[in-house]
């Protein structure tokens, strides 16, 4: 597994850019399908940031909840099989440039990506 990890305000910056612009009942309907792994408390005040017009105070919320899910998923994980790769910006080509650079370091580097974006291994 190859964890990307991000700094949390660039998250937040990219993630309102990226939804802020969404339909906003399927945003609210959204927020509400997860209340019960959010909590009534944090579902209400995303809800009301969110309808105010907040798009960061309401995404840095749900953040926390997505944190949490993919923290635990890593956690089935054998930490032998996790790699962190830190970048300091969300720019998706570079950040595939960096990913690929960060794969041919390694032990096992990879030789070619081909036509269909598939990794070939040396």
């Amino acid at each position: 597994v190859l964890y990307c990890d991000f700094p949390t305000e660039e998250r937040l910056q990219f993630l309102v850019r990226t939804y802020g612009d969404f339909d906003k009942d399927g945003v609210i309907a959204s927020l509400k399908k997860i209340t019960k792994k959010l909590g009534g408390q944090h579902t209400k005040a995303a809800l009301e940031y969110y309808e105010a017009g907040n798009l960061y105070e309401a995404t840095k919320i749900v953040l926390v909840y997505y944190d949490k899910s993919y923290d635990y998923g890593l956690l089935k994980r054998e930490i032998k099989n996790i790699q962190t790769l830190k970048i300091d910006t969300i720019n998706p080509e570079l950040n595939a440039l960096q990913l690929i650079q960060f794969l041919k370091s390694q032990e096992n580097p990879i030789s070619e990506i081909n036509h269909e974006n598939t990794i070939i291994n040396n």
